[in-house]
């Protein structure tokens, strides 16, 4: 009976000694908390920012070249091929290169580079996709079950992507956007990359300086080209009427100048404009840009006054146009007095001149001697879209306002048909 007591202890002993000295490898504990994921294409979000995303580093097809986190522009070296390879794994494939996503070396060491390589069967290739929640995913490597990280948590554009301990930070966080949802989400995603080549295009024609944005209201989506700082001439009247009613809202004036700020919009009207500049004051109007985020826009002097210009950009521009439509801009009463007063807009020959007689804008030009500017909300038949058109150092004003009205009616025909 003894005996029998002693072996039983011993081959207990025994089997606790083998589970410890041989635990479950890192890679295979991943895989039994990985869950299936459906197979695809994907846009890889990161949770680091609004529209960050994974991206083959300078769109190239060369071997070896990095992942970074970047904006996403809809190209094919910013989505991935999401295939099973397998007991819980899976292969990361680039559309744009037909490389896999790959860790330099086969390495497990924190700061292993993340790359992408010709395909093949190597662990180095070979993923587990698993969920933390809220539709945010880790992206872990079967070699060291070690998550994909953006390096520093940093969301700058070409931030290197790196193998990290986990760490349940936003850097290692990311979240798969099927490109058929982004083609149903967007339909025209693919009508915005034409009407961008297009406004290039046309706007590549033109002396001088030029800026547009345009936006998507529906989807939120939109292109642009050269965001910068750009002569806002009487742009910059709608920064000033946004600044009033914030005074009129923190109780610092009274409300006695709404057809001051009508005629300031609707007629264009300088002198309405610097007696308005004059109640709120200059100081005050640039603290409520600058509140509001608008970093490109400026107000450095009154109406025809000398000295330094006025400047503004055409996505500052736009925020604001898609803050009023939203009736977000300082207030709902404010917004919708400023729409109205845009709806009733007299200088309507550049972007409303583009656009077939009947459908309804909003507008606000800008114009000095080398400078022809146009802002608006446009009311197409698949919904509303701004678009803002700036240009500057312009050699002949005529010829200028023709290309924004032309420039209009390129994006009606894109997007508000």
């Amino acid at each position: 009976m003894m005996n029998s007591l002693k072996r039983i202890l011993t081959l207990f002993l025994a089997l606790i000694l083998t589970v410890s000295v041989n635990p479950v490898p890192a890679e295979a504990a991943a895989v039994q908390n990985a869950s299936a994921f459906p197979e695809g294409t994907y846009v890889i979000e990161s949770a680091l920012g609004k529209n960050k995303v994974l991206t083959v580093e300078k769109s190239s097809k060369q071997k070896r070249a990095g992942l970074v986190i970047s904006t996403n522009k809809n190209t094919k070296f910013q989505t991935f091929k999401i295939k099973s390879a397998g007991k819980g794994y899976y292969t990361i494939t680039c559309t744009g290169s037909s490389m896999n996503v790959d860790v330099q070396g086969g390495s497990s060491a924190d700061r292993a580079r993340i790359q992408q390589f010709m395909p093949n069967s190597a662990k180095a290739q070979k993923w587990t996709i698993r969920s933390c929640g809220s539709g945010w995913y880790n992206i872990c490597s079967s070699i060291s079950g070690k998550p994909i990280d953006i390096k520093g948590g940093k969301s700058a554009d070409g931030t290197p992507a790196q193998l990290f301990k986990a760490n349940k930070g936003k850097a290692q966080k990311f979240r798969f956007v099927k490109v058929e949802s982004l083609k149903k989400s967007n339909a025209s995603g693919t009508g915005l990359a034409a009407l961008k080549k297009s406004l290039d295009a046309r706007a590549g024609k033109e002396s001088g300086i030029w800026s547009y944005c345009v936006i998507q209201t529906s989807s939120g989506k939109g292109v642009s080209l050269n965001d910068r700082k750009m002569t806002a001439a009487s742009l910059i009247k709608l920064y000033v009427a946004g600044a009033y009613y914030q005074a009129v809202k923190d109780g610092r004036i009274r409300n006695d100048y709404e057809n001051t700020v009508r005629n300031m919009i609707v007629y264009s009207d300088n002198e309405a404009c610097n007696k308005l500049i004059d109640l709120v004051g200059m100081k005050n109007i640039n603290q409520f840009i600058q509140n509001k985020g608008f970093s490109k826009t400026r107000l450095n002097r009154k109406m025809l006054a000398k000295g330094e210009e006025n400047y503004t950009s055409a996505k500052d521009c736009a925020r604001l146009l898609q803050a009023v439509l939203n009736g977000k801009f300082v207030s709902s009463g404010a917004s919708a007095s400023i729409l109205k007063y845009l709806k009733a807009q007299t200088r309507t020959g550049k972007i409303p001149a583009g656009v077939p007689s009947g459908v309804k804008t909003a507008n606000k030009t800008g114009e000095l001697a080398y400078t022809e500017n146009d802002a608006a909300i446009v009311w197409g038949k698949k919904g509303p879209y701004i678009i803002v058109i700036l240009s500057d150092q312009v050699g002949a004003p005529g010829k200028a306002r023709t290309a924004i009205t032309n420039m209009s009616r390129i994006t009606y025909d894109a997007i508000g048909k």
